[in-house]
């Protein structure tokens, strides 16, 4: 019997505060336009730190999971998602 491995909420929680923001700075883009140059640099500097952590943490999940020992590699690579 396996031990019940639990998640890192942690990372659950900054992948979902990363996506809120990336919403948000789509709406500005969408309503507000380049209209205002300092503006454009700000959503586009909180745009691209956004996607950037998303993808690192995301990244960090995935190897947590693949260091999971109650699987094994093979196993973690043809497991398909539920």
């Amino acid at each position: 019997m396996s031990p019940h491995i639990q998640r890192v909420s942690s990372i659950d929680v900054i992948k979902g505060v990363t996506a809120l923001f990336m919403i948000f700075t789509h709406l500005v883009y969408f309503f507000c336009g380049f209209s205002n140059t300092a503006l454009a640099i700000f959503v586009g500097f909180v745009d691209f730190t956004t996607f950037s952590l998303f993808f690192f943490f995301s990244g960090t999940g995935i190897y947590l999971s693949y260091l999971r020992p109650d699987i094994s590699k093979e196993e973690f690579i043809k497991k398909k998602p539920k």
